[in-house]
Parts: structure tokens; C-alpha cells; sequence
């Protein structure tokens, strides 16, 4: 728990990152999801396939997973990547 200085210096903080930047603040704020939601979901489904696929022993069902799984991961980072505003 913040102490009532801490809460103080923080909310003075958030002010003035306000003032500076409001298309970041507005930008952080639209976020109302939980980004490690779907992506726990993703990863436990992918695991449940891959663990079907070895029982099944199809070596071209791990790859597509595989493949699969890379093509997500690389998705997920080009949208999170931003364009560097001077």
C-alpha cells in the first residue's frame, strides 16, 4: 500500500506525464483488456494439440503446430511494435 507522500508523488507524476504526452496517456488507457489473457488460452490450446499430435505420433501435425506457433509469436510482436515519433 502507497503511503499518503507516495500517492501524492505519483498522482503529480501522472499530471505531469499528462500534460507532456496526452496521446500516450490516452493511449494506455484505452487498454481496458488483459493482453496475457488470450495468450494463456492460445498457449494451452496449442499445448493440448501438440500433446494430441505426439500421442497420435504425426510428426507433420507437430511441425504445422510448430509453425504454427512461430507465426503467432511473430505476429504478436510486428503489432506491438510502434513507429519512433520524433
Amino acid at each position: 500500500m502507497l503511503s499518503q507522500e507516495d500517492r501524492q508523488r505519483l498522482n503529480e507524476i501522472e499530471q505531469r506525464l499528462l500534460a507532456d504526452d496526452p496521446r500516450f496517456v490516452a493511449r494506455m488507457r484505452s487498454t481496458g483488456h488483459r493482453p496475457g489473457t488470450a495468450a494463456m488460452v492460445l498457449l494451452f490450446l496449442w499445448a493440448a494439440a501438440l500433446a494430441a499430435a505426439v500421442l497420435a505420433r504425426s510428426i507433420l501435425l507437430i511441425i504445422a503446430l510448430g509453425v504454427v506457433i512461430l507465426l503467432e509469436a511473430g505476429w504478436r510482436l510486428y503489432r506491438r511494435r510502434r513507429p519512433l515519433t520524433a
